[in-house]
């Protein structure tokens, strides 16, 4: 598209626009970058901007945006980045850099004849068939190196075992871990950290060392490596598990048009909470049940902890039921990601709980099978999350159990202040409903309830129960 030589006359975007076009991590990003004061170069063609980002390479990266309509829009964003190029469709925090820029302040973009500008941008070469763009092939191959190094790492301390442990051998996987991060690996990224901390109880001796949390987190390395490797090479990946695994493994940054809409929802807030990720980013979600359908999914925002601290926290919806007539669902493993658009709060009618109540799980060995769906797909992320409706409750020395109808039981783990807010939830009737993560326990199921609902249809009662 060519810039228009006329003046154009634009309306300011707003912080509301930018969360609007860009993804909320991906956003936070730019607004580090540009309060770093990392963008130059900053002017204006028309409804086109230009700009200069510093980035990690020596050169500073170029981005080029094309503004839609009166400029609270956008037709098109360019950045010579590897991450734009590698991800595809998106803004890149280059990109978000700059509007963050162009909302701060309009009038720092210098107004330039858009003939000077179009001469200084080269035409982009169409690549030959079945070649891939340059920028793809760097990212991937950054990828395969640091996936290589730490499978080495990994293959090193699998054959010398924990008793030649070092510290800088701990160093080392942070190391990778810190590199991780930027190539978009975002999931695997934490899961190094998570065994790094578990080889520093096992070198420094200060805490309990557990070989069970050892050894898990091993496989989810491993199992994530070999996941990435499958969706580089492209290989026997059929295109909604691409979709799947690029999310769960690569986090990547979905664009709208990469959503799926659904509107006509009644969801159920069964509860919030606020947690640090291993490598420091803030992490708040709202677990939601569809009440005619017993599925669950999750309104999620992770920022940077600067970025965090700046901005006002994620809404918590208390409970209610929101009405939603425009979402957008995020590829994914469930519980999906759900991005929110439209929305009305409404308190829950009797009719909302008793269709909750009789579309969820009321069985123990409906759960089992579950489960074991669940597991058998080695890059589901653990443990499941899922709602049961038990048929009563009971308690057998210092253990409780969620009893259903033919007599078997799912246990119930709850530290000794989940004890009492159980109790407390009891006194308005009995557990009709519990929602939390599930996974197979010694001799039967085990759940770490995340909330309850008590009493009956008529007068519920959620209670959201404390998390680590």
């Amino acid at each position: 598209m060519s810039a228009p030589s006329e003046p154009v006359r634009l309306v300011p975007m707003t912080m509301a626009d930018l969360k609007r076009l860009v993804e909320g991590s991906v956003l936070s990003t730019g607004v580090e970058i540009y309060d770093a004061k990392l963008v130059l170069n900053v002017s204006r063609s028309g409804r086109r901007l230009y700009a200069d980002v510093k980035g990690r390479s020596t050169n500073p990266y170029t981005v080029v945006i094309d503004l839609a309509g009166e400029g609270r829009d956008l037709e098109k964003v360019r950045c010579t980045c590897p991450a734009a190029r590698f991800r595809g469709a998106g803004v890149c925090k280059h990109g978000a850099a700059v509007l963050v820029a162009w909302a701060s302040g309009p009038g720092s973009f210098v107004e330039v004849p858009a003939v000077a500008l179009e001469a200084e941008e080269p035409e982009p070469k169409k690549p030959k068939r079945g070649v891939p763009k340059r920028g793809q092939v760097d990212a991937e191959e950054q990828i395969r190196k640091g996936l290589a190094s730490l499978e080495t790492l990994l293959a090193e301390l699998a054959h010398t075992g924990l008793g030649t442990l070092t510290h800088e051998r701990v160093n080392q996987i942070r190391e990778v871990a810190k590199n991780l991060r930027p190539l978009g690996l975002r999931r695997l990224a934490p899961a190094c950290l998570e065994l790094a901390d578990i080889l520093e109880v096992s070198l420094t001796k200060h805490g309990d060392f557990s070989a069970n949390a050892y050894a898990q987190a091993l496989a989810v390395l491993t199992f994530h490596i070999r996941g990435l490797a499958r969706l580089i090479e492209r290989t026997d990946t059929p295109a909604e598990d691409y979709r799947r695994l690029a999310d769960e493994l690569l986090g990547r940054t979905w664009s709208e048009k990469g959503l799926t809409t659904v509107s006509g929802l009644r969801l159920l807030d069964l509860g919030y909470r606020k947690r640090a990720t291993p490598d420091g980013f803030v992490l708040e979600e709202s677990l939601l049940v569809d009440v005619a359908t017993g599925d669950l999914v999750v309104d999620r925002l992770i920022r940077p902890p600067i970025i965090a601290k700046r901005q006002p926290p994620k809404e918590n919806f208390d409970h209610v039921v929101l009405a939603v007539s425009d979402a957008g669902v995020y590829p994914g493993y469930p519980p999906r990601r759900i991005k929110l658009r439209a929305f009305d709060r409404r308190p829950p009618t009797p009719e909302d709980v008793s269709r909750l109540l009789s579309s969820v799980p009321d069985s123990a060995d409906s759960l089992l099978s579950r489960l074991k769906e669940y597991v058998a797909d080695i890059f589901a992320p653990r443990p499941m999350m899922c709602v049961y409706r038990p048929a009563s409750v009971f308690v057998e020395g210092h253990r409780i159990y969620g009893v259903d109808r033919s007599g078997n039981g799912v246990e119930i783990a709850l530290d000794d202040i989940g004890l009492d807010v159980l109790e407390r939830a009891f006194e308005n009737g009995p557990i009709q409903l519990i929602a939390g993560s599930f996974e197979m326990g010694k001799d039967s199921l085990v759940i770490v309830p995340f909330s309850i609902l008590t009493g009956d249809p008529q007068r519920p009662a959620l209670t959201s129960l404390p998390q680590e």
